[in-house]
């Protein structure tokens, strides 16, 4: 089926709904098709390891003339190695119509961005933004005295808009950077960067700074390892591979009394169920075809099993 046709979906919604959407002037359908689309973009960035928290808070209005004021808030968290020196450029989502604006987000300022499409097709005005070191904040002002009064389900929507933009902004940035960092030649990432396990999920890339046969490797905990009592201390033995070397980042390093060798030995340490670490070739050039990234991640996660039990 050709992407340009369409399909007739009909839904119900609430009388309540419909009515608090005719008094922003914001069209039913379209909101449906906005809502089905990051529904979408959600779940394939959760598969991904991604997630996008929104909050909000209120705050004294800086204006006597203005209206209520809220601070938004916004973290990407989760599997995030791929994205850790990324500017994540989006547009902000808009609340006005011919009629009325509700409701504007004002960016602060160092999370402003200007791009080629930045600016809103009906009154010109700046929309560009962007996520650093994997934050955003912004205030969001209310121009309409009548809403102030119940922003509850205003507030809602502001924050499923944002992180609607946010998530679908961060996980096509991480796509554009699993395509760039495929290994053909040794398919070893036919399914991307990321590493699915039933005890953790390992994602893996090559900043730009990293020689040929560096690797950086962030390793996630599923929740079933998470709650599992056998993780003593939250940390695992570092598995020693044929012409790989294995180096844990610095606080995620802990050294502990290898039971086989009666040996302290530097293991891999769990910070809320994440830990990181950098693998290299050793001895050989990664041209020489060392131990795989692909055994290199089974061997995290076996060790991972001895650890857990999981």
């Amino acid at each position: 089926m050709s992407e340009n046709k369409l399909k007739l979906v009909q839904c119900r919604i609430p009388v309540s709904l419909d009515e608090k959407l005719k008094q922003l002037d914001l069209n039913v359908s379209e909101e449906i098709r906005k809502a089905l689309n990051w529904s979408v973009y959600k779940n394939l960035s959760l598969e991904s390891g991604l997630n996008v928290s929104v909050t909000y808070s209120p705050r004294e209005p800086r204006d006597k003339f203005r209206q209520e004021e809220y601070l938004i808030y916004a973290k990407i968290e989760g599997l995030t190695a791929g994205l850790l020196e990324e500017t994540i450029n989006f547009l902000l989502p808009e609340f006005n119509s011919e009629n009325v604006e509700p409701m504007r987000i004002y960016p602060i300022a160092q999370y402003r961005a200007i791009f080629p499409g930045c600016r809103s097709q009906t009154n010109n005005r700046l929309l560009g933004t962007k996520v650093v070191n994997l934050e955003w904040n912004a205030v969001l002002i209310f121009m309409d005295s009548e809403l102030a009064e119940d922003p509850e389900t205003l507030l809602e929507l502001v924050c499923r808009r944002t992180e609607e933009a946010i998530r679908k902004a961060a996980f096509d940035q991480l796509y554009i950077n699993m395509k760039e960092m495929r290994v053909r030649d040794k398919g070893e990432l036919e399914e991307g960067i990321f590493k699915r396990y039933h005890n953790c999920v390992i994602n893996y890339t090559r900043p730009e700074n990293f020689e040929a046969g560096a690797w950086q490797f962030e390793v996630v905990l599923s929740q079933e390892a998470m709650d599992n009592d056998d993780l003593i201390g939250d940390y695992f033995f570092v598995p020693k591979l044929p012409n790989r070397l294995i180096l844990v980042d610095g606080q995620y390093a802990r050294a502990a009394m290898n039971p086989k060798t009666n040996e302290y030995e530097i293991t891999m340490q769990f910070i809320n169920g994440k830990s990181k670490a950098h693998v290299y070739t050793n001895g050989i050039s990664e041209n020489e075809k060392p131990t795989s990234l692909k055994e290199v991640c089974d061997a995290i996660s076996e060790s991972i099993k001895h650890a857990t039990g999981v």
